[in-house]
């Protein structure tokens, strides 16, 4: 499993959460969104990440960790 953090610029409608690995979306002030758990492995994490940007969402910063 990795934990993962990624914050994005622009808002990110909450009850897309499920769709986007179940991950907790919380919002900044300055107009950025953040997504931080776990995903399965970094080809999951990849996936995400294409999701995030076919949705038209710029990637501002990624952290990830391996926590196995």
């Amino acid at each position: 499993m990795l934990a993962v953090q990624i914050r994005v610029k622009g808002h990110i409608d909450r009850d897309w959460s499920e769709s986007l690995a179940s991950l907790d979306i919380t919002h900044t002030a300055d107009g950025a969104s953040v997504l931080a758990g776990r995903v399965r492995d970094q080809a999951a994490l990849d996936g995400l990440l294409a999701q995030l940007s076919s949705l038209g969402f710029r990637l501002v910063s990624l952290f990830s960790e391996d926590t196995d």
